[in-house]
Parts: structure tokens; C-alpha cells; sequence
């Protein structure tokens, strides 16, 4: 996966986790489950991303709002990425 399609799997998977009730690990098993095409180095790398910003939420919800932004799993997985992701949101394949 290019590193925009893991950014947006990490997106869909933080929504995912919000939708449905806890434990958050049984959702992102039921949302893996569901993409099986996704391989082992992905799935870990969407997952680490997701539990990050799980971890993080105050935090980065905290960041989110002294700039003018609610809190979203877009924002927070933009704002926990590594590095600058906004050069992987150019629309190309999946990201």
C-alpha cells in the first residue's frame, strides 16, 4: 500500500472503532476481517497507526482544537502521522 492508502485504511479504521461500542481491539479485528486483502505489514501498520492515535486522543484533540478544528479520526490521523503526510493525500490510487 502506498503510504496515502495505509493514511485513509488508518482513517477508516478510527471511524470504525467510534462507531461500534468497546473493546476498540475486537473492532479493528471485525474491520480487518473484512479486508483480506490487506497484507500482513499493512495491517500492522494501519493498526499501530490507529491504536497511536487511540492513545493520543486527548492529546491530539487538544492540537486539533487550538487550531479552529473539531475532533475527527481524519484530523487526528493527519495530525499523529509521521513526518508531513500531506504529499500522500494527492488523490492517486488510494490515497
Amino acid at each position: 500500500m502506498t503510504p496515502g492508502a495505509r493514511l485513509q485504511a488508518t482513517v477508516e479504521l478510527l471511524e470504525e472503532i467510534e462507531a461500534s461500542p468497546p473493546p476498540a481491539d475486537a473492532a479493528a479485528r471485525r474491520w480487518l476481517r473484512r479486508r483480506r486483502y490487506v497484507g500482513a505489514g499493512d495491517r500492522r501498520a494501519i493498526t499501530d497507526a490507529a491504536f497511536a492515535c487511540l492513545r493520543g486522543r486527548f492529546r491530539l484533540d487538544w492540537t486539533i482544537a487550538r487550531h479552529g478544528g473539531g475532533p475527527s479520526p481524519r484530523l487526528r490521523a493527519l495530525v499523529a502521522a509521521p513526518g508531513d503526510p500531506l504529499p500522500w493525500c494527492d488523490g492517486r490510487g488510494h490515497a
